[in-house]
């Protein structure tokens, strides 16, 4: 089943760009979200950037059937058709 753009509602809005470098990892395991040692070592990393300004962001969700390709796609082609 194909979806029209202004059907997808958004699922969640969330901030970005709330959190300090540094604060970021304590703030996400304060809210009991898990962070891999991985995880940690990559955000410990000098090309890892936080957002300068805050914005809030919807997410939506669709399959990639609901995008217009019922027989599957390319991660780069789902991506574009998302935009």
């Amino acid at each position: 089943m194909v979806r029209e753009p202004e059907e997808f509602k958004p699922w969640k809005t969330i901030k970005r760009g709330t959190h300090a470098k540094d604060e970021l990892v304590r703030e996400l395991e304060v809210t009991n979200c898990h962070v891999s040692d991985w995880a940690k070592d990559m955000m410990s990393q000098n090309s890892f950037t936080v957002a300068a300004e805050e914005a809030e962001l919807e997410l939506m969700v669709a399959t990639v059937a609901e995008l217009s390709f019922p027989k599957g796609a390319t991660f780069k082609h789902i991506c574009e058709r998302a935009k």
